[in-house]
């Protein structure tokens, strides 16, 4: 494989995992704020 190719790779899949983190942070600051409402 070309040394291009495998950094670019890399960074996507660093970009992918960095955006599902910030969805995961997203939905459990949502949650939290869900149950100290219900409470």
């Amino acid at each position: 494989m070309d040394q291009q190719v495998i950094e670019k790779v890399l960074l996507a899949h660093v970009q992918e995992q960095r955006r599902a983190r910030r969805w995961a942070n997203f939905w459990r600051l949502t949650t939290l704020c869900l149950v100290i409402v219900a409470i």
